[in-house]
C-alpha cells in the first residue's frame, strides 16, 4: 500500500469509530429519554390515582358525613374554635329520562314554560346529495323535494337545573320523578381570612 492510501484507510477507520461513538452517545441518550418518559407516565398514573382516591374522600365526606353530623346537630352552620365556617348547601341535580322527555315536554307546555323546549330538526342528505344539501341550505322555504327529516324536543340541561332551582325556591309544586330531580346537600368549608 503507499502512504496515501494508508491514510485514507486509517482517516477511513477514524470516521467509523467517530462515527460509532457518537451512535452510541445518542443510543445512551435514547435509552435516558425513554427511562425519563417512562418514569414520568408511572408517576403521572401514581399522582392520577392518588387524586382520584382524595376526589372519592373528599366527596364522601362533604356530601355525606359532614352534612350528617351537621343534620345531628341540627345546624346549618357552624364556626369552629379555628375559624372554619362550615355550611351546608343544597344542589340541585334534574336529567329528564328519554323514555319520559315527551311527558315533561307536554307539562311544560300545559304549564306555561314551553319556552324552556328547544325544537331541532335534523335532515339527512346521503353522501351523494351534497349539492341538493346545499340548494337545501340555501332554500328552505321553499321544499322542492321530499326531506327525509326528524323533530327533536329537547331541554338543555342547565336550563332544566336554573328552572327546577328557581319554581322550588319559589314553592311551587313539580313533578320531581318527571324532572328526574335530586337534591343534594353539600359542606362547604371557608377558611378564615
Amino acid at each position: 500500500m503507499n502512504p496515501e492510501q494508508i491514510k485514507a484507510d486509517g482517516y477511513l477507520e477514524y470516521q467509523d469509530e467517530a462515527k460509532q461513538t457518537d451512535d452510541s452517545d445518542k443510543l445512551r441518550v435514547l435509552v435516558r429519554l425513554a427511562e425519563k418518559q417512562r418514569d414520568i407516565e408511572t408517576s403521572i398514573a401514581q399522582v392520577e390515582e392518588r387524586l382520584s382516591k382524595l376526589r372519592d374522600e373528599l366527596k364522601e365526606i362533604s356530601e355525606r358525613k359532614l352534612p350528617e353530623a351537621m343534620d345531628d346537630l341540627k345546624f346549618e352552620e357552624f364556626k369552629t374554635s379555628s375559624g372554619l365556617k362550615i355550611k351546608i348547601n343544597e344542589r340541585i341535580r334534574a336529567s329528564i329520562p328519554a323514555s319520559r322527555m315527551d311527558e315533561a315536554v307536554h307539562w311544560l307546555d300545559q304549564h306555561g314554560h314551553d319556552k324552556l323546549v328547544k325544537r331541532q330538526f335534523v335532515i339527512l342528505f346521503n353522501k351523494d346529495e351534497e349539492s341538493w344539501a346545499n340548494k337545501f341550505q340555501a332554500d328552505l322555504n321553499k321544499r322542492k323535494r321530499q326531506v327525509n327529516c326528524t323533530q327533536k324536543k329537547d331541554i338543555h340541561n342547565r336550563t332544566l337545573v336554573s328552572f327546577v332551582s328557581s319554581e322550588l325556591k319559589e314553592g311551587h309544586d313539580l313533578p320531581l320523578d318527571l324532572f328526574g330531580v335530586f337534591r343534594q346537600r353539600v359542606s362547604s368549608v371557608e377558611v378564615p381570612k
